[in-house]
Order: C-alpha cells, then sequence, then structure tokens
C-alpha cells in the first residue's frame, strides 16, 4: 500500500510541474543551484539567507556521494512566521526550502519516495510540500500556502524548460 501512496504522490506531483503548461516530451536543460537562486529572486519570490551547500557543510551528508544530489540550497522564505520556527535549524525547509539538484531523473525520484516515505512514517518531520521534476527536488515549508509553494513550482518548471 505504501508503493502506490508514494507512487500517487509522485503522479501527483509531476502533474503539478504538468500544470503549469510544460509540454510533456520536452526534455530539461542542466540546472545549478545559483540559476535558481536568481529566478527565484527575478520571480520575485521573497528568497534570502540563502545557503549554498558544499560536501563538508551539507546537513544530510550527500552532498557529492554516491546516490546523492550534485547541489543544494536552503532558503528563507520572508512569509515564514518567524515564531512559528523558532528553534529549527538555520537552513531547515521549515523557514522556506530546499532545492536538491541530482545527477539523473531517477536519483531525484528516489530521493522524493524517501522523503514522502519518511513523511508517512514520522509525522513529526511535518508535511512539506515535495515537488519531483526531472533532476530537482523542490521541498518547501509547509508553513506556506499551497499557492505560495507553487510559486516555486512554477519557477523551478520554468528553469528547467525555458527556451
Amino acid at each position: 500500500m505504501r508503493r502506490v501512496v508514494v507512487a500517487v504522490a509522485l503522479a501527483l506531483s509531476a502533474s503539478t510541474f504538468a500544470a503549469c503548461g510544460t509540454p510533456a516530451a520536452q526534455t530539461a536543460k542542466p540546472v545549478t543551484a545559483e540559476t535558481v537562486e536568481a529566478r527565484f529572486k527575478a520571480a520575485g519570490l521573497p528568497v534570502s539567507k540563502v545557503i549554498v551547500y558544499n560536501a563538508t557543510t551539507d546537513p544530510n551528508d550527500l552532498l557529492g556521494r554516491p546516490r546523492g544530489y550534485n547541489e543544494k540550497i536552503d532558503w528563507v522564505d520572508g512569509r515564514v512566521d518567524k515564531t512559528e520556527v523558532l528553534g529549527t535549524d538555520r537552513g531547515g525547509v521549515e523557514r522556506g526550502g530546499s532545492l536538491e539538484v541530482f545527477a539523473t531523473t531517477r536519483a531525484a525520484a528516489l530521493r522524493a519516495a524517501y522523503l514522502y516515505d519518511l513523511q508517512e512514517k514520522i509525522p513529526l518531520f511535518g508535511n512539506e510540500y515535495i515537488y519531483l521534476q526531472g533532476p530537482v527536488v523542490l521541498r518547501v515549508s509547509d508553513h506556506l500556502t499551497p499557492s505560495q509553494a507553487n510559486g516555486y513550482a512554477r519557477t523551478i518548471n520554468a528553469t528547467l524548460y525555458r527556451p
């Protein structure tokens, strides 16, 4: 049953991006964390305190490692009430969001499935929004509304598929 839930969740995530108008046959462009950060800001998203991780500073110890991501950034979203995230890590998803860029779509899909499964098994970890698009896993704070979170998803979609 759990695999069905994860498959449905991944399908729903993909349909969110499809709803943004991306042709299914179009292929993703390579993306970097810095490109995405610039696109978030250009789209008017209230991104601040961006952390670009390296293999030494990555809190998950996945950056550059087998089955890990190639790039990771975290940020603060100014719409998240600071009193709701007191005591959380400086780069925690609940403060705004996180973006993980993988070498392959499959590696990104495995990470997204792991995150969905973790939320299902341990609700204490919250209910962050998780979007999967090509080699990118986008995680957005559950302190934002669905519409606000989708602003990030639309920007990732445009970044990957912009001519």
